[in-house]
């Protein structure tokens, strides 16, 4: 093994793994959770860590605790809660990143949340395993096959992030966390920079991204113990003779096949379950490039650093030490489908076991169902209870005389009313028919300039009935708008309602029936005061609705 003097910077840990809730040198603010307490629908169970930015927490969704049958069948989630003094664009980032990569490149994301004092809590896998910075501490070698395990998932995952237009800062041995099946995942998503427009500052920014990642990837090799008989040309000597200004896109790509080419992947020790990569993940990043440079324009456009589009370069065939790293990996894949197999009697009949299965589904989710069904039930009574007047005072039923009630998109007139209803209390006037066919249509673009205009009518003739065909039902927006609501009824002062500016909303995300819209908010006063923001919209049977309102 060489010595080399490379050294990989290794900052102050980031949140997450089990071990980092007593080393870490930041301590928690105000609004600190508390354990047991429930977040976001998940109870609290200890601590894990904190940086600058979040707090982050253990958590087991509040579901599985109903019965000591049911306690171990919820797997735990890690509460990532961002303080309030957090950028808005950090977390915008994180969540694109999350929302947009494929594959297993980075912890999943479970579910979003606002809570109620507006932090906003995003809810992770949990990585159980330990840090690469721990696993290596202790002075012990690896295997060319280790290196290649650990090595490959992260080149993969910080070429995912350049596609996206973004670079890891915060690239060390402790960003590196492993699952529970022992795969290695990038953390630290706070940490990232979006690349700046082409010209010298892009230039610098490639340029110390290709130094960090040169940096990590020779931290790795140099621990590991090869011998002088190998057929491949090492990917450290490799490494080290790669020029100045080298394209990061480029040192990416060929630091992956190299290392292929060097070893086939094995399991890392260590490691609970011997999970390895897969040598065919090349060509899946390669052909998601051009998705990903669809959705950033060009941003992923090729600068005057290098080529930030993949090379066309052909792969050479594999060799012998390729074809038995794929054996293994087909290997590993048997053994564990026949795991998952055995135990399972031969005479069971499917059909039973989809009514057990769908029994104890609904048995673990009684409780969210019964509330369920509460609010649905309160929600229709208090939308015909504030909605309409009873026939004897009025003798129709149409709304009630004095009140000027929105008209909520989706809602058709009543045939039985002597006068037509009042218009909605919007700024400016829209055709309802017009908005009707934005909100129920498939654009979310135009879908959110409607309702952020509907919204504002319901505000300014402090209507909660109104804001049921605007917000989702059930989420924090509609929590939010109908306190505002009923504090604007009571007289109370509240901020005035605001709607899109006049810039045009852009799409920032969408994925199936969500999508991420971001806008200019403006309020309809004298003053015009005008904010950016990102609305959260969610499709459902009557259309878009709103779900939360993100301003910065």
């Amino acid at each position: 093994m060489r010595n080399r003097a490379r050294r990989d910077p290794d900052p102050v840990p980031a949140a997450g793994d089990p071990g980092s809730a007593t080393g870490s040198t930041w301590a928690s603010t105000s609004g600190s959770a508390e354990v047991g307490a429930v977040v976001a629908g998940y109870r609290v169970l200890r601590r894990l860590g904190a940086s600058e930015r979040a707090d982050v927490y253990l958590g087991v969704s509040t579901a599985a605790l109903q019965g000591a049958v049911e306690a171990g069948t919820r797997p735990p989630v890690a509460l990532k809660i961002f303080r309030p003094e957090t950028a808005g664009a950090v977390i915008e980032r994180e969540f694109r990143v999350l929302t947009e990569s494929t594959g297993t490149r980075f912890a999943s994301l479970i579910d979003l949340a606002t809570l109620s004092d507006g932090r906003v809590c995003i809810v992770q896998e949990y990585l159980s395993g330990s840090r690469l910075s721990r696993l290596l501490s202790d002075g012990r070698l690896l295997a060319p096959g280790e290196a290649v395990t650990i090595l490959a998932p992260i080149l993969a995952a910080l070429a995912a992030l350049l596609a996206l237009g973004y670079v890891h800062e915060g690239l060390a041995q402790s960003a590196v966390i492993f699952d529970r099946t022992g795969r290695p995942v990038l953390t630290g998503l706070g940490r990232l920079r979006e690349l700046p427009p082409p010209g010298p500052e892009l230039r610098s920014c490639l340029e110390e991204a290709a130094l960090r990642v040169s940096a990590f990837a020779g931290g790795v090799l140099d621990r590991v113990e090869t011998s002088g008989d190998s057929a491949v040309p090492e990917p450290a000597g490799w490494l080290e003779s790669i020029p100045p200004g080298f394209p990061v896109h480029r040192l990416l790509d060929e630091l992956e096949r190299r290392l292929f080419a060097w070893s086939p992947a094995s399991a890392v020790s260590s490691a609970a379950s011997p999970w390895v990569p897969s040598p065919g993940r090349r060509s899946e990043r390669e052909a998601g490039w051009a998705a990903t440079g669809a959705l950033r324009g060009s941003r992923a456009v090729a600068g005057p650093a290098g080529d930030l589009q993949p090379g066309n370069g052909d792969r050479p065939e594999p060799g012998p030490a390729r074809r038995s790293g794929r054996a293994r990996t087909l290997l590993g894949r048997l053994n564990t489908l026949l795991r998952g197999l055995t135990g399972r009697q031969a005479d069971a009949r499917p059909w039973q076991r989809l009514r057990h299965r769908l029994f104890v589904g609904l048995r673990a989710h009684r409780g969210p169902l019964l509330v369920s069904s509460l609010i649905a039930a309160a929600g229709a009574v208090l939308l015909l209870t504030l909605g309409y007047q009873p026939e004897a005072r009025g003798g129709s039923a149409g709304p009630a005389s004095g009140a000027t009630s929105p008209v909520a998109v989706g809602a058709a007139p009543s045939s039985v009313s002597p006068q037509p209803a009042s218009p909605a209390p919007t700024a400016v006037p829209g055709d309802l028919a017009a908005d009707r066919a934005a909100v129920e249509g498939d654009e979310p673009v135009q879908a959110v300039r409607v309702l952020l205009r509907l919204r504002a009518g319901c505000l300014r003739a402090a209507s909660v009935a109104c804001l049921d065909g605007v917000d989702q039902a059930g989420s924090a927006a509609l929590a939010a708008d109908g306190q505002a609501a009923r504090s604007s009824h009571q007289g109370d002062a509240v901020a005035p309602a605001e709607e899109a500016g006049e810039s045009a909303p852009s799409l920032v995300e969408r994925r199936g029936g969500i999508a991420l819209v971001a806008v200019v908010l403006t309020e309809a006063s004298a003053h015009g005061n005008s904010k950016p923001a990102s609305v959260l919209v969610v499709k459902g049977e009557a259309g878009w609705r709103i779900r939360q309102i993100f301003d910065y």
